[in-house]
């Protein structure tokens, strides 16, 4: 019986430090922006200007202009209107800091 032991006792501490591997990993995306794209974080800005909407991101893409400046295309609907209405909107980035952002559909009411 004890010979039965030492393995499974390995293969659960295996399994708990990769357990923790991923949960870290997790955490790490949740903590730092840097691990999430520019197109994600142009979105989160879309979604945090209209809070109370229902939108879902289509699409989301990120161009270089130069060597230290992209600018990411967010497209997504509204879907807490009577109709669904587009949203969308370019935001521009130098270094990996936000330095513009623009409406280009939709967008919050005056």
């Amino acid at each position: 019986m004890r010979r039965h032991a030492l393995p499974l006792l390995m293969l659960s501490a295996i399994g708990g430090l990769l357990s923790g591997c991923t949960i870290a990993h997790r955490v790490s995306e949740a903590v730092n922006p840097e691990s999430i794209g520019l197109g994600g974080r142009c979105a989160d800005i879309i979604k945090a200007a209209i809070p109370n909407a229902d939108i879902r991101i289509d699409s989301s893409t990120a161009a270089d202009m130069d060597i230290r400046t992209m600018v990411a295309h967010v497209a997504g609907t509204r879907r807490d209107l009577k109709e669904p209405a587009p949203v969308a909107a370019e935001c521009d980035f130098t270094d990996g800091i936000l330095t513009g952002f623009r409406w280009t559909a939709g967008g919050p009411a005056p």
